[in-house]
């Protein structure tokens, strides 16, 4: 006789049920991953307008550190108002413009171990002639004697006994030839090792920089030749380039401020105010300030419109004018950067001449 066996199966209760379960878990994963997803993306866009902010910030900061490293007291006898004043250190100082000499490269280098030879021909053993680029055929020696200019020593294989100004490097050694100096160093002659011995600092020669901000809410840091009058045909060479405008530039700069710490005489002491325009006091400048705002129109969680105050974010936060900017969408990423810096080698030349 045969038995029936008895099958046993889910019921649709518990298929159901199961199918519950396992949807709450998915969408549990899902919810999860799409938190971390989202947080990561918003991680990833502050961080690329962090590390943007702070390479301009650094890049401009480096060329206004060293206004008047390699300057003259003298310099400052010769300041007026023209907007070709070619003889200052810092021609123009304005809310839009700053445009100042400072060594090309800054400070590059120091000397490996003392120069040898006699002056005014020197041969000097480097620290890192990697500094050097093809931009730089000369530069300068600091001494406490002076400043010394100097430049590539050469023989030119087409005229020989000529010496050219080729820029080339080997071995960690150049030779140069002392051929002209600022402020009428006391030494000009005698052995090379006692004029330039071991560490003496070596910087880039000046270029004429400028930084400015342009209507299209643009940025730009460019150098030109220290000589130049007519910016419009002067060639230059862009450091900083910042255009919200280009295709697929996610990034804008909707506030940008400088302002010139002035210091003059008032009565028996020294008053200090910060200034939006120093045109006529550049030679009282002993600090400058500079910030800017930058915005990353890519959205990173939608957080639809908002109807309250506007986020304000001020750059120096001392209530002067024209400090705070307004953002009404809170869907962009915003960053303040900041720098206040210090011009000790222009104001040390101002007490010297003073």
């Amino acid at each position: 006789m045969n038995k029936k066996r008895k099958l046993k199966a889910f019921t649709i209760i518990e298929l159901m049920v199961s199918i519950f379960i396992t949807m709450i878990v998915i969408a549990s994963f899902y919810k999860l991953y799409d938190t971390a997803s989202k947080a990561e993306r918003s991680s990833a866009i502050r961080v690329s307008v962090n590390l943007l902010g702070e390479q301009m910030l650094d890049t401009i900061s480096d060329a206004v550190r060293f206004i008047g490293l390699n300057s003259k007291a003298g310099d400052f006898s010769s300041y007026n108002n023209s907007s070709n004043d070619v003889t200052t250190i810092i021609r123009t100082a304005t809310a839009s413009t700053f445009s100042f000499l400072s060594p090309y490269g800054g400070p590059i280098t120091k000397l490996a171990e003392d120069a040898d030879g006699t002056y005014s021909t020197c041969t000097f053993k480097i620290y890192n002639s990697a500094a050097f680029n093809g931009s730089i055929n000369s530069f300068y020696l600091h001494t406490q004697d002076g400043i010394y200019e100097t430049k590539r020593k050469v023989a030119d294989p087409e005229h020989p006994g000529d010496i050219g100004y080729a820029v080339t490097y080997g071995d960690y050694t150049a030779e140069f030839s002392v051929t002209d100096f600022e402020s009428a160093p006391k030494v000009t002659s005698g052995n090379c090792k006692d004029i330039f011995p071991a560490g003496t600092l070596i910087s880039g020669t000046d270029r004429l920089f400028t930084l400015q901000r342009g209507s299209d809410e643009s940025l730009v840091l460019y150098t030109q030749d220290k000589t130049v009058v007519d910016d419009s045909t002067a060639t230059s060479n862009n450091i900083v380039q910042f255009n919200p405008n280009t295709t697929g530039q996610t990034y804008k700069m909707p506030h940008f401020v400088i302002n010139y710490l002035v210091e003059t005489k008032e009565g028996t002491g020294f008053k200090r105010e910060w200034k939006d325009n120093a045109q006529n006091f550049r030679k009282d400048i002993i600090a400058v300030r500079f910030g800017f705002i930058l915005v990353s129109e890519r959205d990173r969680n939608k957080v639809g419109t908002y109807s309250g105050d506007k986020n304000k974010y001020c750059i120096f936060g001392d209530g002067s004018a024209n400090d705070c900017y307004e953002l009404d969408n809170p869907n962009y990423t915003v960053n303040v950067f900041r720098r206040v810096i210090y011009l000790s080698n222009h104001r040390f030349l101002k007490d010297a001449k003073n």
